[in-house]
């Protein structure tokens, strides 16, 4: 009985006709939703706040990869822009003048959500640290990340690097912490397929994510902090239900989910999505 309350409530919930701006809970704090996961560190961050990135170049325009040299790694569109845009002003209201702290996937589209969200957020003294634990699946990436015989521009075979260096990517956002050491390291074998990089064994992105995640936000550094990850739709996903046991659906561009450390539990809170996306249907994974 107490299995069916929880799950209808949820269904409630998630399903609510909210006004503008997309927030599901309506403004809500009471409607939280708590199952079971990871239980939070001895000195958890205030809030947890994790994003997908903006509407991909790759998405709307797919000649693009075609002669990419790192096809796999795409920008973001300049509706994808605007979008990461309206997420930073969301994120300044919610977030106010707590302390933060700021992450990203190693991926170009994720660090360029993150560029143009921290500066509708006014956040000029703020680094952004670049997490490999949050990298995008690699089931998304593995058929363009081989580059193809019938390019001309490119060799054949795995792109290199696979992820950009925090240095590297310094080109996309100035802005980066170069002093941050990423809690997992994601390593790519001879076919493009994601291997933990400790016993060279097959690893999957969720399986990544379960275990890194707990030493991600044990760090003193989020400690008491509000914590922003910049992320994708399946990795957006795995974090949640590896926090709260609960299965979320698609997530759209910029589409950002709210969590709170309990005592022995994570709650979700709410979710919000741009009016301008709120209408359509769940874009494409990555």
């Amino acid at each position: 009985m107490r299995l069916l309350i929880i799950v209808t409530f949820l269904v409630v919930v998630f399903s609510e006709d909210c006004p503008e701006g997309g927030v599901t809970t309506c403004g809500d704090a009471t409607n939280t939703t708590v199952m079971e996961g990871q239980e939070p560190p001895k000195n958890p961050p205030s809030r947890v706040f994790i994003a997908r990135h903006g509407e991909r170049m790759d998405h709307v325009k797919p000649e693009w990869s075609k002669t990419a040299a790192r096809g796999h790694d795409s920008p973001l569109s300049s509706t994808g822009k605007l979008q990461a845009k309206d997420l930073g002003t969301y994120l300044k209201d919610r977030i106010g003048s707590n302390d933060v702290v700021m992450y990203s996937s190693p991926f170009i589209r994720a660090v360029q959500t993150a560029r143009h969200a921290m500066s509708r957020m006014h956040l000029s003294d703020i680094d952004l640290s670049i997490e490999s634990c949050f990298a995008e699946t690699e089931t998304s990436v593995h058929k363009k990340m081989m580059l193809a015989e019938k390019n001309p521009r490119v060799h054949q075979g795995l792109c290199k690097p696979v992820l950009l260096s925090p240095s590297d990517l310094m080109s996309v956002f100035s802005d980066i912490n170069l002093d941050y050491i990423d809690v997992a390291s994601v390593t790519y074998d001879e076919h493009g397929w994601e291997i933990d990089s400790a016993s060279a064994e097959p690893q999957t992105m969720r399986t990544r994510v379960n275990t890194c995640i707990s030493q991600f936000l044990s760090q003193p550094r989020n400690s008491n902090k509000d914590v922003v990850i910049f992320a994708h739709d399946g990795v957006t996903k795995a974090v949640i239900k590896s926090l709260t046991g609960f299965d979320i659906p698609k997530v759209r561009y910029t589409e950002v989910y709210e969590l709170h450390p309990q005592e022995a539990s994570w709650s979700l809170e709410s979710s919000w999505v741009p009016p301008s996306v709120e209408n359509k249907q769940p874009q494409k994974g990555g």
